[in-house]
């Protein structure tokens, strides 16, 4: 954990105002907020802001607990980037949501049941953070966290309920949407993201997870499969197949076996689509990498 000293700490140590000042500008510590630092090294944007929430929460009323896409943040859901620049907080009490540098405030009732502590720090319940966020955040995002809360073994009807508790808030017919599209098979954002951009097109819609079978033999796993084209499609570019990779491998050797792998495939009328994040973003990319390899399968049956 990232080690936090606010300018009042160091003062109680001796150090004066320009001492610390000059330990910041070297670089001996770095400023988290106004009269806050932290240790010298790079962080990740999560341990960014994880040092940001434990040197905002202090300053804010006692009822604030840690909510939305922070929430989602210290529960270890994705967060789309640029979410993490402000804290987002939940307070008990019916004032009116504000926006300030730092800090966002949302105003909505909280259940004792609804808030759980992380390392200390009160921040809402992972069903209530993403009913949040199902209410709230783009659908793309929404989805995302919640097909990954799903996965990692949160119950729909849990989340559901959670969902109906308030039918007052707004949002509640875009979450009700956002729960129903969410499936807890999808392993990666960029899985997630992917489903949202194929709804969106006129393709059929894959089926997910599917083995890859020759006879009683698993050849591979794919994340998406379209069975009348016998086609494999792969959101993070790497096909999973039943052997793993080899500890010592070298960069050509992998790259030999996955080709090795790949005719594999091919030999049992199976083609292969792959796609990374940034095609998964752009839905015209996405959907003219899947329409060419839905052609080249029409093709290769003719």
């Amino acid at each position: 954990m990232t080690h936090l000293q606010t300018t009042k700490q160091w003062k109680t140590l001796g150090l004066t105002t320009r001492q610390i000042g000059n330990a910041r500008r070297s670089g001996e510590r770095v400023k988290v907020r106004r009269g806050v630092d932290r240790d010298p090294g790079e962080l990740s944007e999560a341990d960014r802001h994880r040092a940001l929430i434990r040197a905002t929460l202090p300053l804010l009323h006692p009822d604030s607990v840690v909510s939305h896409a922070s929430a989602a943040l210290l529960h270890g859901l994705p967060v789309r980037h640029g979410d993490a620049e402000r804290v987002q907080i939940t307070r008990l009490g019916p004032a009116h949501g504000r926006r300030r540098r730092l800090v966002a405030l949302h105003a909505a009732p909280l259940a004792k049941d609804e808030v759980t502590l992380i390392d200390g720090i009160p921040v809402t319940s992972l069903a209530r953070t993403v009913a949040d966020l199902a209410r709230t955040a783009s659908f793309e995002w929404a989805v995302i966290a919640a097909d990954a809360a799903l996965h990692a073994g949160l119950d729909p009807q849990t989340l559901a309920e959670q969902l109906e508790r308030h039918p007052r808030r707004r949002g509640l017919t875009k979450g009700r949407a956002v729960l129903a599209f969410a499936d807890a098979r999808s392993e990666s954002p960029c899985e997630s993201l992917s489903r949202v951009q194929f709804a969106r097109m006129d393709l059929p819609m894959p089926t997910l997870q599917h083995t890859i079978r020759a006879g009683n033999r698993i050849l591979a796993r794919c994340d998406f499969w379209w069975e009348e084209f016998h086609l494999a499609g792969e959101a993070d570019g790497k096909i999973k197949y039943a052997a793993p990779d080899r500890p010592g491998e070298t960069a050509a050797d992998v790259i030999m076996r996955e080709k090795a792998r790949e005719e594999q495939l091919l030999d049992h009328d199976v083609h292969l689509v792959r796609w990374g994040w940034d095609v998964a973003m752009n839905r015209p990319a996405l959907e003219k990498r899947v329409r060419a390899a839905l052609r080249r399968t029409r093709r290769a049956a003719a």
